[in-house]
């Protein structure tokens, strides 16, 4: 369960606060504070509901069907997720990208703590992950996590982000 919060907050959480080379705008910054504001709230709308806990529970019944089935099968499943705006349209990031994903995995025989310290290895990152050149953990507050990763992109050679993760 903490896994698949904690990765819906990795991705939520993506927020470039040292790009090398990049200045981003004020109006972009503002954007995508709303994007995460919004979203934040969306997850503890959930959370605390008691007719759901998981993503899958917030899903139509079909799709939530199709995802267990894969996960059955040993599929991976990844799904773009987009945040709304309070009037259920498209919250608008000038000069800028959200990539909100979600995804699922069935680690067999794996217990909760071992995939917790697995995800939660932010120094050796690099090690896992083909598109990490660097990372480390910069600091811990219980379930509060500021981490750096450098991540290397297909279009340009390298992109510096820190991220906070809760």
């Amino acid at each position: 369960m903490k896994l698949i919060l904690g990765l819906l907050a990795l991705v939520t959480s993506l927020m470039p606060s040292d790009a090398s080379g990049a200045k981003l705008r004020g109006d972009t910054l503002d954007a995508w504070e709303r994007y995460r504001s919004l979203t934040e709230k969306r997850i503890e709308e959930e959370l605390g509901a008691s007719d759901g806990f998981l993503v899958r529970d917030y899903m139509s019944a079909g799709d939530a069907a199709a995802l267990r089935q894969a996960l059955a099968a040993g599929e991976i499943s990844i799904k773009k997720m987009q945040t709304l705006n309070e009037e259920g349209g498209e919250v608008r990031i000038p000069k800028g990208l959200v990539h909100h994903w979600y995804g699922s995995v069935l680690v067999s025989g794996a217990s909760l703590d071992d995939v917790l310290a697995w995800v939660q290895d932010y120094d050796n990152h690099a090690d896992y992950f083909d598109e990490v050149e660097e990372s480390n953990l910069v600091s811990r507050n219980g379930d509060v996590f500021d981490v750096f990763l450098r991540l290397r992109r297909k279009k340009s050679s390298r992109c510096t982000r820190t991220l906070s993760i809760k």
